[in-house]
Formats: structure tokens, sequence, C-alpha cells
């Protein structure tokens, strides 16, 4: 499973967090190949510039959206599937 976590603090929220999260949860796919963690604050997105914050395996990605959090876990589950499938 792929770790993801994603800010869930004011900015964060307030700057598509929410969206991030409406978009994970209604892929099944993604669903289906990740652990979801929502996290309060990550202090990371300096008063909002960076928002909205997500790590995926310890990496941080800041000013996040939809489009590339979905495009990035799709590569990474692909990627999964087929070292598995050798």
């Amino acid at each position: 499973m792929i770790q993801v976590k994603i800010c869930c603090g004011l900015e964060c929220t307030a700057r598509g967090g929410q969206e991030l999260l409406d978009t994970l949860e209604s892929d099944p796919l993604v669903l289906s190949g990740i652990s979801l963690i929502y996290e309060h604050c990550m202090d990371s997105c300096r008063n909002g510039d960076l928002a909205p914050v997500v790590t995926i395996e310890g990496t941080m990605y800041t000013s996040m959206t939809a489009d590339r959090l979905s495009d990035l876990l799709h590569e990474r589950i692909e990627a999964m599937s087929a070292i598995a499938g050798r």
C-alpha cells in the first residue's frame, strides 16, 4: 500500500484540500492501493502559500491539485502492479 497523507489544516482545506480528499475517495482504484491518513496540520504550507500539502511515501508535494495527485497515484499503483506481475 502507498501511504498518502493529506493536510486537513485550515489553509490547506481552504485552498483545495477537500477537493483532494473527494477525488481520492471517489476513485476505487486509488482507494484500493493507498493508505490514506488525514493530518490535522503538517505545518508546511507557510501560511497558505504552498497549500494544499500532501505526502506520498514520505515525499512532500505542495500546491497539489486533484488532477496531479490522481496522476501521481495512478502511476505509482500501475508501477507496483507491474512489479508484482513479474
